[in-house]
């Protein structure tokens, strides 16, 4: 598990919470059992029915109509594991045209090619600093504060402990970028 967590750089980018940017695995509320034990489910699912590497299907309009096909009247929460702007931009737009909700969060908030998914994203951030410039970008935040300090202007998370999990996240769904439910920007208090 440490070493399949160690390459999280390739779908992590520069989280500060992945190994790959020197965090420790314990580091990520996702680097856990159960993101690994998936993961070799689905490699030993994908092994099984196409024995070789050239059999596996290429992404194509079939296989974007089938996940939005999957995707319709559900919530579809974007990176539990990884950097969802990893999805093509028309993919995620046609996604939560027929989602009944998502949530999503990025860490790539600060990088221009990023700013498209906006409209569907929290920015990842960790201070109030960088929650600001988010805002100043056009992004709507997802704080994880060390500092345990209410904000004014800013929702705590209702699926947190220090908010009494008053829902959860598939409920509540306030961390969908500027398009979907919020208005305002969330924290939470750090629980890594």
């Amino acid at each position: 598990m440490q070493s399949f967590f160690s390459k999280d750089g390739a779908v992590c980018f520069d989280c500060p919470y992945s190994m790959g940017s020197g965090a420790e695995l314990k580091g990520c509320y996702t680097h856990k059992m159960h993101q690994y034990s998936g993961m070799v489910s689905q490699l030993r699912s994908i092994a099984l029915k196409h024995k070789r590497w050239d059999d596996i299907p290429k992404f194509d309009e079939g296989i974007h109509a089938v996940i939005v096909g999957m995707c319709a009247g559900k919530y579809v929460r974007f990176g539990t594991y990884g950097e969802p702007v990893l999805i093509p931009i028309e993919l995620m737009r046609d996604i939560c045209a027929v989602a009944k909700s998502w949530t999503g969060y990025t860490h790539q908030w600060r990088k221009p090619w990023a700013y498209d998914y906006r409209q569907f994203f929290m920015a990842s951030t960790h201070n109030l600093e960088q929650t600001e410039l988010a805002e100043t970008m056009g992004w709507q935040s997802f704080m994880d504060d060390s500092t345990h300090t209410k904000h004014t202007g800013m929702v705590n998370c209702p699926a947190s402990k220090e908010a009494g999990y008053k829902s959860t996240c598939s409920k509540c769904t306030l961390c969908s970028g500027t398009t979907g439910k919020g208005s305002k920007s969330v924290y939470i208090f750090n629980h890594s």
